[in-house]
C-alpha cells in the first residue's frame, strides 16, 4: 500500500501533495505514483511543488490552510520536505493528525521519535547504495563512459505511525 492509499484508506478525500525538485527522475516516478493513485480513488490530485526552502514550505502550508476546505491530509514527497512541513506545523499550530494527517516519504532518522511519530514510506537505504556501488563499479570495470545509464527500481514500505490518524501502533 502507498502513502497516498493509506490516507484514501482513513477516508482523506482531499490529500495535497508537497515536494521539491520535480524533474529528478525518483521526484516524477511519485508525483506519477500520487497522481494515479488519486484519480484511481476518483480524487482530484493536488500537487503543490515549491522550492527547497523553509519558508517556501510554509508559505504553501498557510495558503492551503487559508482554503475553504483545506485538505485533510498532506502527502510529503520527500524527507527534506517532510522536516520542513514538521517545522511550519508546529509553527503554525497545526495539530498532527488531528487538524492534518501526514505520511512521509523517506525515513527520517528520528521519525519514530517525534510527536506523533511520522508515518513515512521507507526506501530500502542500504539496498540502494549497493546497487548505486555495483552499477557503479560494472561502469568502471567496462571503462566506458558512453553506455546508457540503467534505471534500477526498487520496493518500498509503508510504516505506519502515528502522524497518519492511527492509532493502534
Amino acid at each position: 500500500m502507498t502513502g497516498a492509499q493509506h490516507l484514501i484508506f482513513h477516508g482523506h478525500r482531499r490529500i495535497a501533495a508537497i515536494g521539491v525538485n520535480k524533474h529528478l527522475h525518483s521526484m516524477s516516478k511519485r508525483i506519477e505514483g500520487y497522481r494515479e493513485v488519486m484519480k484511481r480513488a476518483g480524487l482530484t490530485p493536488e500537487l503543490c511543488m515549491v522550492p527547497p526552502k523553509p519558508e517556501a514550505v510554509a508559505a504553501q502550508l498557510a495558503e492551503l490552510l487559508k482554503e475553504k476546505k483545506p485538505p485533510t491530509a498532506i502527502f510529503s514527497l520527500n524527507g527534506l520536505t517532510s522536516i520542513f512541513l514538521l517545522q511550519a506545523m508546529a509553527e503554525q499550530g497545526v495539530s498532527i493528525p488531528d487538524q492534518i494527517a501526514l505520511v512521509g516519504f523517506d525515513d527520517l532518522q528520528l521519525a519514530e521519535l517525534l510527536a506523533p511519530p511520522l508515518t513515512v514510506v521507507r526506501q530500502p537505504a542500504s539496498l540502494l547504495g549497493a546497487d548505486a556501488a555495483a552499477l557503479l563499479l560494472e561502469r568502471m570495470v567496462a571503462s566506458s563512459t558512453t553506455a546508457p545509464g540503467k534505471r534500477v527500481t526498487l520496493d518500498t514500505e509503508l510504516v505506519i505511525r502515528r502522524s497518519c490518524g492511527c492509532h493502534d501502533h
